[in-house]
């Protein structure tokens, strides 16, 4: 199936790693950064750290887009949305539900999410993980 072909947000993610997803400040101005996420129950769920600034962007506006990505993980500036947007609206997770998030991450990036998070563990400053999930709302336009 091609990326056009592609219409549902599940069909649209299938086979990739990364998106880039796009926050919203006070102002109504993006800010779109490369994260790691995983497609499931009609969900997106993905994570952060709790000092990352799209933390604060999605309590105040909870409405994100996210599209494919083609991210590096040692040079994330350097991604390319590479597949249709989808518009949507993040939710944070608490006690069980951040449990279920973190094992779908785990199982979907297996060595490289326990190795990136003891990375940034060790080395940052950033604060502890806090999961998130995207209802997808609508599919809004395609990439060329």
């Amino acid at each position: 199936m091609t990326d056009q072909e592609r219409a549902t947000p599940e069909e649209i993610l299938e086979d990739h790693d990364h998106i880039a997803l796009t926050t919203f400040r006070k102002n109504g101005r993006g800010v779109t950064t490369p994260v790691w996420f995983v497609y499931a129950k009609g969900r997106m769920y993905c994570y952060t750290f709790e000092k990352a600034w799209k933390i604060k962007r999605m309590k105040n506006n909870p409405s994100v887009e996210f599209a494919p990505a083609d991210a590096r993980m040692f040079a994330p500036a350097k991604y390319k949305v590479i597949g249709k947007t989808i518009r949507g609206v993040a939710r944070f997770l608490e006690g069980e539900e951040t449990r279920e998030a973190d094992g779908l991450l785990r199982k979907k990036y297996g060595f490289r999410y326990s190795f990136f998070n003891r990375l940034q563990a060790a080395f940052t400053s950033r604060g502890k993980n806090v999961y998130f999930e995207v209802t997808p709302t609508e599919v809004v336009n395609d990439q060329d």
